[in-house]
């Protein structure tokens, strides 16, 4: 033994490895009664098996994100209009095709129209264009509806040379907004950077995203942003309401004032998050909370839902009205305060959180996807599951089932994260919150594979309303807490380990990895902020026990997207 009692490092992690793997520890399942067949709900009448992969209604459904993205998202091949904003004077410009990410060799074509302002282009183009923003500092935009058919492809705005060359860093005609999608669908935001102040000043968001649900009943939006900079604004970068279908992708999210990086909301599902950075902003990094209170009031003001009851915030008073909703509008397609299948993937989240909030602070989110993230030194949470605290469970949630004699049909909550997948992430930090947390209804999840120590906080938390279901193993964690009542509904799970002391501390984790340091992950860079030279190495060291495979299915490839050969805990392969 060591001088403080614990086994060495190397036998240590064996051990904690092991008992990670092992998914019949002392709260593995006994009873076997089954959760739900994969409804936006799930009632977790009990289970015991591992909840199958569900069809989530009207959805394309994968855990490759270039599948979702080629599904979804099915670019023209060649420009119907180019339009340039600002100066000099053009008539023909080099333009690369339609495409996400780097883009591909361009070529000489004329100059369609050209315009001082993009609120000016953009009352010109439609479905299928091209709007070219030139160097310089440009004001914001309000964008209602989309002009064109389907077959006419997206309408695209792209900044000129590189990334911080085109700004957009004032305000349009709305005066909160920097830029406003409202309705607006089928279009793509690349290369640009939108800064404001980064004070009380600043535009209250980079960007609002709206499917307007009362206006257009529709939530389907269509909407990329792919290689784009949010910095400094006032509450949020990027804020969405009732928004489905929608692409972020290798994107900085930095210095929001009061609240979130990219804040998703209202109901929204279907989005894909991949290859992102969320760096210093002052509550969560990525906030994905559906809120299940503002979707219903979004719901209660569209035409069809006159005549209904008004809302008062009661769970007799919200069961009704899913049930009319649903038939009205079908399952999903409309803000049901439940988020599903996203696809969260290969992100960086760091230095947020000094207001609260998780990094990746999550409510309502379902069925989803959460893989390959590398998450370190936020001054709050890592990730957490919950439910928002809204009225309609908040009397179930707040007072936790404490027997399984407890745990009955009416006490079963309605909103929560359910039956997500998250693996194979490296959570680290030293705060009092957890690096994983369950509760308020987050039943179902998968569990699989993930590094997470928070030191003085919890590795992994999990609340009696959110044991049914949950499948935890192959693990790495700091220390384990099940909430008072969990213990005694463990024979819901189909496996949880066992609570207590980690058997490694988070700095022994950490002199495991190659260069793991509290460094930024971003810098200035040219005209922007960008990925920094130098930054921290979370890779396991060559020959470290955390190395050593865990029984649990890996994804095909690494949070730098080289290919696993083995289960190997954390976001990264280790280093060769």
């Amino acid at each position: 033994m060591s001088s403080n009692g614990r086994p060495p490092l190397a036998l240590a992690l064996v051990v904690a490895l092991a008992v990670a793997c092992n998914g019949s520890s002392p709260h593995g399942a006994s009873n076997t009664p089954d959760l739900p067949d994969g409804g936006a709900r799930p009632t977790p009448t009990a289970t015991g098996t591992p909840v199958p992969p569900q069809v989530v209604e009207g959805f394309f459904v994968s855990e490759d994100s270039d599948a979702w993205v080629a599904h979804n998202f099915k670019l023209q091949k060649a420009w119907r209009n180019v339009y340039v904003v600002g100066e000099p004077k053009l008539d023909t410009v080099k333009v690369a095709p339609p495409g996400f990410g780097p883009d591909a060799a361009a070529a000489e074509r004329k100059v369609d129209g050209q315009f001082p302002t993009l609120q000016a282009a953009l009352a010109k183009a439609g479905r299928g264009d091209l709007v070219l923003v030139a160097p310089g500092e440009h004001a914001g935009f309000v964008l209602r509806d989309t002009p064109g058919k389907a077959d006419d492809g997206y309408l695209v705005i792209r900044g000129m040379g590189e990334l911080g060359d085109a700004k957009i860093n004032r305000l349009g005609s709305n005066p909160q907004w920097m830029v406003m999608l409202e309705g607006a669908s089928h279009v793509v935001m690349q290369n640009l950077v939108l800064e404001s102040t980064g004070d009380a000043s600043a535009s209250r968001a980079g960007v609002l995203l709206s499917g307007d649900f009362p206006r257009t009943s529709t939530m389907d939006v269509h909407v990329a942003f792919d290689r784009m900079v949010f910095k400094g604004h006032r509450v949020w970068g990027l804020h969405a309401v009732v928004a489905n279908t929608v692409l972020v992708q290798d994107s900085i999210f930095t210095g929001s004032v009061e609240e979130h990086g990219l804040y998703v909301s209202n109901g929204s599902d279907d989005w894909v998050i991949r290859r992102n950075v969320f760096s210093d902003n002052f509550a969560a990094g990525l906030q994905i909370n559906l809120d299940p209170i503002a979707s219903f009031d979004a719901l209660m003001n569209h035409p069809k839902m006159v005549g209904q009851p008004p809302p008062n915030g009661s769970r007799p008073w919200v069961e009704p009205i899913i049930v009319h909703a649903d038939k009205v509008f079908g399952k999903s397609r409309w803000p049901d305060g439940v988020g599903l299948n996203f696809i969260i993937e290969r992100n960086v989240s760091t230095h947020n959180g000094k207001r609260g909030g998780a990094a990746f602070n999550f409510a309502g989110l379902s069925q989803s996807l959460i893989q390959n993230n590398l998450i370190y030194d936020n001054a709050a949470g890592g990730i957490a599951m919950w439910d928002n605290a809204n009225s309609f469970d908040y009397d179930i949630t707040d007072r936790q089932p404490q027997s399984l004699d407890e745990w009955k049909p009416e006490r079963y909550p309605l909103f929560g994260c359910r039956n997500n997948l998250i693996r194979f992430n490296t959570v680290m930090g030293d705060t009092p919150r957890a690096a994983i947390q369950l509760r308020n209804g987050s039943m179902g999840n998968r569990v699989y594979g993930n590094i997470a120590n928070h030191g003085r906080g919890m590795g992994l938390e999990v609340f009696a309303d959110s044991v049914a279901g949950s499948d935890i193993k192959g693990n790495v964690f700091g220390r384990i807490r099940m909430n008072p009542g969990a213990d005694a509904l463990a024979s819901l799970a189909v496996a949880l380990p066992p609570a207590g002391e980690a058997a490694v501390s988070a700095d022994a984790i950490l002199g495991e990895m190659v260069a793991a340091s509290n460094d930024p992950w971003i810098a200035p860079k040219g005209k922007t902020m960008g990925v920094a030279d130098k930054r921290p190495d979370y890779r396991p060291k060559a020959g470290s026990k955390l190395g050593a495979t865990v029984d649990a299915a890996a994804p095909p490839t690494d949070f730098n997207g080289d290919k696993r050969d083995k289960a190997t805990p954390g976001a990264f392969n280790p280093a060769p």
